[in-house]
């Protein structure tokens, strides 16, 4: 009989900054596997593409007549549009020929159909309807150091807001998507004001920032937050804590969302930067727009414990998919 254990080994490093600078880590070390921890730190863009079929204003039909039916004998007109978002993604983990990544649910899933109503109805078949955009087309890209791929979406879990994603290596590929080097901490050990780095891409711009951790009971499995800063592209992004002997960083979550609130602006219709004159009078459509203002400093956090837990939901998919479950976080 061969027995086996799996054992857990702490490196314990002399901790040094022998840099000129004085780094905020303190310690040249933890500098190093943040700087590491980049080459497992992507951006990622995912742009999707709609047709829309916009129906008579003053007459519209009623959702449950659109229902089952070819929209197009219904349309008084067709546009297309696309929406595009970008985040940041993860590298877990690596096959013979592919490699998988976590990023955010949000960033890279889009709803099928939207419906648009003209009016507020509480039987929402019976909602007359100005439109329906439908997804024709998704295209998904990773940014690497030298290179540009697409990926595709394995499984999401749009109540943790996780998303797991593959990427195909090519023959003899000299790829950079390299597997975190980091290891998983235990989120159930961080209390108030423990202090996380967090690294990602807002506004696509490699950066690494810090906070400090505030819990609530409710929250205390699912994630918590952090006052560090957030701006779009960062969903995604890791979050790192230091272990308490200052030996390693341990990751202990992923960042994916900030607080905001909703303002409605009235806004003109679209104006090239050839048409611009702040000295003439606008005098075409005006429209209503929606615009979410970021709340910055308190920026939401799933929890590393929570990302082991999809992980273990979705093992027979990782696996079908040519991954080994080992060489994710348990």
């Amino acid at each position: 009989m061969l027995i086996s254990c799996r054992t857990v080994e702490h490196t314990f490093v002399e901790i040094t900054d022998d840099s000129l600078y004085r780094s905020h880590t303190q310690s040249s070390y933890l500098t190093e596997q943040i700087r590491d921890s980049f080459q497992s730190v992507k951006r990622i863009q995912s742009t999707v593409f709609y047709t829309t079929y916009l129906f008579d204003y003053e007459n519209p039909p009623l959702r449950s007549e659109l229902e089952g039916t070819n929209f197009r004998n219904s349309a008084v007109d067709i546009a297309r549009d696309n929406h595009s978002s970008a985040g940041t993604a993860v590298v877990l983990a690596k096959s013979v020929d592919r490699v998988a990544l976590l990023t955010a649910a949000h960033v890279v899933t889009f709803q099928d159909t939207i419906w648009h109503y003209s009016q507020e109805y509480e039987n929402q078949r019976n909602r007359p309807v100005e439109a329906v955009s439908v997804k024709d087309n998704i295209l998904n890209y990773i940014y690497g150091e030298e290179e540009v791929g697409a990926f595709e979406l394995i499984v999401s879990d749009e109540f943790r807001d996780l998303a797991l994603l593959s990427t195909r290596l090519g023959v003899n590929s000299q790829t950079d998507l390299i597997p975190l080097p980091v290891q998983a901490g235990d989120s159930e050990q961080l209390v108030w004001a423990d202090q996380v780095y967090a690294l990602g891409y807002p506004k696509g711009y490699r950066m690494v920032t810090s906070g400090i951790i505030s819990e609530t009971e409710s929250q205390r499995r699912q994630g918590f937050n952090i006052d560090a800063s957030f701006n779009r592209g960062f969903s995604g992004g890791i979050v790192f804590a230091i272990r308490n002997d200052r030996t390693a960083l341990e990751w202990v979550g992923m960042m994916v969302s900030a607080a905001a609130d909703i303002e409605y602006l009235l806004s003109p219709g679209y104006v090239s930067y050839d048409e611009y004159d702040p000295d003439l009078e606008y005098v075409g459509s005006m429209y209503i727009r929606r615009i979410p203002r970021i709340n910055y400093g308190i920026t939401n956090a799933v929890s590393i414990n929570e990302i082991k837990e999809f992980f273990r939901e979705n093992q027979d998919v990782i696996r079908r998919r040519g991954f080994p479950i080992r060489l994710f976080p348990r």
